[in-house]
């Protein structure tokens, strides 16, 4: 029997579907089809955005949302294809910042010693 679950989460049901299940009113659609993905379908949610999908509206096999939905925490992220986009992006972004602070720290690293033997030089002239 398959449970709608985060990609994340082990067997526990997530918050969303226990809202739902108290308050009748509230419900989670597919962002795909746009129909309820109810606590009886597979249903995943994105770790980033927590939109929730059918896996079969994202083409995961049964197999694949097993593995997602079993795994322990932090061991298998899942992201729609929205947010894996951003991310990649993001990840660009900072790894790029990363590049350019390591560069800036050695750079710095750099004149501090040209400043230092400068200092050495003129206290030495001047003693």
């Amino acid at each position: 029997m398959a449970t709608r679950k985060s990609s994340w989460s082990e067997v526990k049901k997530p918050e969303k579907l226990r809202s739902q299940e108290s308050n009748q009113s509230k419900s989670y659609e597919c962002e795909v089809c746009q129909s309820v993905v109810k606590a009886e379908d597979q249903g995943i949610e994105c770790e980033i955005c927590k939109q929730w999908y059918h896996s079969s509206c994202i083409n995961i096999t049964d197999i694949e949302y097993e593995v997602l939905t079993t795994h322990k925490i932090g061991s298998i992220h899942w992201y729609c294809a929205t947010c894996n986009v951003n991310l990649v992006q993001l990840l660009r972004l900072v790894f790029g910042l990363q590049d350019r602070l390591q560069k800036t720290e050695s750079d710095m690293g750099n004149i501090k010693n040209e400043i230092s033997g400068k200092m050495i030089k003129i206290e030495s002239e001047y003693v």
